[in-house]
């Protein structure tokens, strides 16, 4: 699977007064990348995978859906698609 960073500035990516975090993430996992992409490729699928994430909420679909998390403490975080890798 490969990892494409959002190269546009935060002014851009952005409303005014709106702030967005940005995590990058790298680690090796020794599975193929099917079997990879099969678990963490669905935009909605991160509460199966991801510690302290209790749901995700999805509404809309491909680049500008927006997701709700809610973590194991009820507390929110949404976050919108930028942009979006096919499966390998």
């Amino acid at each position: 699977m490969s990892a494409r960073l959002c190269k546009l500035p935060l002014s851009e990516l952005t409303a005014p007064g709106e702030i967005m975090a940005n995590v990058p993430v790298a680690d090796q996992v020794k599975a193929s990348a099917d079997k990879v992409w099969a678990l963490i490729g669905a935009y909605g699928s991160i509460a199966n995978w991801m510690p302290g994430i209790a749901s995700a909420d999805v509404e809309g679909a491909g680049i500008g859906a927006v997701r709700v998390l809610t973590t194991d403490d009820g507390g929110k975080i949404t976050e919108r698609l930028l942009a979006e890798n096919s499966a390998p």
